[in-house]
């Protein structure tokens, strides 16, 4: 039997108090009701999923990354520009318009690990305040290339909101 959803992602983080700050601070994850287990851990909600904090010494993976839809693109990339957030990843960039006109953005939370922060429709970003690579631009794509979308059901956020 395949698997029908995606329930929870788990975080690990060397510095607990400033990850929990940055995920439910910086990102608005709401803090939820957590039980109690050997290691400390803290539960977000992140629309109908959770991000699962846990303490870890290892370091982050330097590309893993998880990605959350957001919708107010323009004011997060200033934030984390102000905050030192973001970052260009070799092989990415600071802010992406992809092909099918959603966008990207990449930061890295106190513990190092990579966040991709997403928006479905750029049109109402400022190109002056947000300085957007155009992923077609950087990279040829063929005419199938160009109708990837990084959203697989357009339709389902409209009729299933938060």
């Amino acid at each position: 039997m395949p698997a029908i959803d995606l329930n929870h992602v788990s975080i690990s983080t060397r510095d607990f108090d400033e990850s929990l700050r940055f995920y439910t601070e910086f990102l608005g994850l709401e803090h939820i009701a957590t039980p109690i287990m050997s290691v400390r851990v803290e539960w977000l909600r992140v629309g109908q999923r959770q991000i699962h904090l846990f303490p870890a010494a290892e370091p982050a993976p330097d590309r893993h990354h998880l990605a959350l839809e957001i919708d107010n693109f323009e004011e997060l990339f200033l934030a984390s520009i102000e905050q030192g957030y973001l970052v260009d990843v070799p092989g990415f960039a600071a802010a992406t318009l992809l092909p099918d006109g959603s966008g990207q953005m990449y930061v890295r939370d106190p513990s190092g690990n990579l966040v991709e922060l997403t928006q479905r429709d750029m049109t109402h970003v400022s190109r002056e305040r947000v300085p957007l690579r155009v992923l077609a631009d950087t990279f040829p794509q063929s005419a199938e290339n160009l109708r990837a979308t990084l959203y697989l059901y357009p339709q389902w956020h409209d009729e299933h909101p938060s």
